[in-house]
Order: C-alpha cells, then structure tokens, then sequence
C-alpha cells in the first residue's frame, strides 16, 4: 500500500539529486540548486493536485469556505474542508429534524458519549431524572443517573436486556442502551410504575 508512493519519492529525489549535481556542476553550489528543483517539483504537484480536484469537485462551494493559509498550500485540505462543511450542514439538518419529532416523545431520550458528556437530550428524559440541560451547559450522564448499576450497566456491552433501576419505593424506570457507533451512545429510559403495579 505505501511502496508506490515511496518509490516515486525515490525516484524524485534521484532526479532532482542528478539535476542538481548538474548544474553545480557548470555554476553555484549543490545545494542551492537542489533546494530550486525541490521547489519546482513541489510546484508540480500543487499544480497536478489542483487540476485534479477541479475535475473531482466541479459543483465547488463559495470561496469563503477555501480562505486560510492551508488552503492556498494543499488543494486537497481545502477539498476535505469544503466536504467536512457540506456534512456538517447536513447533520444540522438531520438533528434538526430529529430534534422537532423526537422532542415530544412520552419516552426519555439521551444521546451522550463513551465518557457519558451529554450532547442531546428531550423534556422528558429532563423531567424523569430530575436535571436541566441545554446546548451551552455541559451535563455528564453519570451526574444524573448516578446508580452504581447504571454504571456498571453502560460499561459492560452489548446491552442484551434493559436495565431498571428503582430510585425509590413507588417508581420503576427501565433504561435501554444502544450505541450506534463507535463513540456514541442512545439512552431511551421510561416509567414502568404502573405497568409493575398492574403485574402486582
């Protein structure tokens, strides 16, 4: 996988050895000559990376997005950003959704990180466990479902069966815990109680 473009790099820098002894040869020293055509190989390839972009990326967004020292280096950092930019907006648009039709859910929602930082959360799972959270206050997991089970609960995976936990004698919530991906993590918790109370 990284022979290729480290025998290109040989080859290149064996080229740009054998000019460079060539004209030290006639004029100056070697390494000035060297460090020129290092350079004008670098030129080179800028010039190449550019061109092919353009023909990957035709569809290209604003230029405010390519401003930045790096950019005007690597065409392909400037590439990545403008890709990471329609992503991002992309998400937005999709957790903005999601925020509209899962906010009023009856059950509690939670999504939070492997270390339990919460990055989401809707009314209900605020009134269930008690605590208030928006986007510009930081809220661990753990803080607010502070049960050693619980802890025990998220640290072992997967999560074959929901967990309930009993935060006094006249209430029963069953927590389920899916992680979706490899760093974060979906609490769906709700109130048994008058479903055990039926069972009783």
């Amino acid at each position: 996988m990284f022979k290729m473009p480290c025998f290109n790099l040989i080859i290149e820098l064996l080229v740009a050895t054998t000019i460079a002894a060539f004209f030290s040869y006639f004029s100056g020293t070697f390494l000035l000559w060297f460090v020129f055509v290092l350079l004008l190989l670098l030129i080179w390839h800028h010039y190449n990376e550019t061109h092919f972009l353009k023909m990957l990326d035709r569809n290209r967004v604003s230029d405010k997005y390519q401003i930045g020292i790096w950019e005007s280096i690597s065409q392909t950092l400037a590439y990545q950003k403008r890709r990471s930019h329609k992503e991002r907006f992309k998400t937005l648009r999709i957790l903005s959704r999601l925020n509209k039709n899962i906010q009023f859910i009856p059950d509690a929602v939670i999504i939070c990180g492997q270390d339990g930082q919460i990055y989401w959360c809707n009314n209900a799972a605020q009134e269930l466990f008690s605590f208030f959270w928006n986007k510009k206050s930081q809220k661990n997991l753990f803080n607010v479902i502070f049960y050693p089970e619980f802890k025990t609960y998220f640290d072992n995976q997967p999560h074959n069966s929901p967990l309930v936990l009993m935060p006094n004698n006249d209430q029963y919530i069953e927590v389920n815990l899916n992680r979706y991906d490899g760093e974060n993590c979906m609490l769906i918790a709700r109130d048994i109680t008058q479903i055990i109370k039926l069972l009783q």
